[in-house]
């Protein structure tokens, strides 16, 4: 399964949350859901990385209505662990930029 949403990060990205969907409906396991591969890995970023960033910040939150069932409980745990990591990146991102002076 990691293949097919390894293959659909880069060719599909807009199918991804219809993709995860189906994925829970089959599988609620925490550990084969932190397995998947939900990002493209090989992005490169001109100028700021940050609205880089808050796109993932914003795919990661449109998974959260997906995960309201008590059973997805560790899922979302994992989801918003990667939120916070994804704002921290922000932070010190905007805080080298302002020791750069490239505001």
């Amino acid at each position: 399964m990691e293949t097919v949403f390894e293959i659909a990060t880069e060719i599909m990205p807009h199918q991804l949350i219809r993709l995860l969907a189906n994925f829970l409906s089959h599988n609620q396991s925490p550990d084969d859901f932190h397995a998947l591969p939900l990002f493209r890995f090989d992005w490169t970023a001109m100028g700021s990385p940050v609205p880089v960033f808050e796109n993932e910040i914003a795919f990661l939150q449109s998974m959260l209505p997906l995960l309201v069932d008590l059973s997805f409980m560790k899922h979302r745990v994992i989801i918003e662990e990667q939120i916070r990591d994804w704002r921290s990146q922000i932070a010190k991102e905007l805080r080298k930029q302002f020791a750069q002076n490239e505001w």
